[in-house]
């Protein structure tokens, strides 16, 4: 499409929506900028978005932002659901599935009744790091 456009066999890309264009702002902008050199515009259709305005190339520039934003931010919910389910499994628990509680011993709880210590939570840390006064 880049070569044709370089060609001017088109005045216009149109297309559905901008994340079909490119992953990144840098892609989008990228693009629009060969675009704009090749003297091509470029017109959205679900985003409304025609850059032959100048209201239109700052829309495109901001909706780009925000799709770069949101697949961020799906990467980021992704990588934390994997490291979850990577969290090793205690001895308590059967193999390959993750405890929904700590194992600890009869002397630990004792311990930590007499102490007036909170149960631990599932990571194995103390619910409150304070100890009662």
């Amino acid at each position: 499409m880049l070569k044709d456009a370089s060609r001017r066999r088109f005045d216009v890309v149109m297309a559905w929506a901008i994340d079909r264009l490119g992953r990144s702002l840098i892609d989008l902008l990228g693009t629009i900028e060969y675009l704009e050199a090749s003297g091509v515009d470029l017109y959205l259709d679900q985003q409304n978005i025609d850059t032959t305005t100048p209201m239109g190339k700052l829309l495109f520039e901001i909706t780009g932002a925000f799709a770069e934003f949101e697949r961020t931010m799906i990467k980021t919910r992704v990588r934390a659901g994997m490291q979850t389910v990577r969290w090793p499994a205690t001895a308590s628990s059967s193999a390959g599935k993750r405890a929904s509680s700590v194992a600890i011993s009869a002397a630990q709880v004792q311990r930590r009744k007499s102490l007036r210590l909170p149960a631990p939570n599932s990571l194995g840390a103390p619910a409150s790091s304070r100890l009662p006064s």
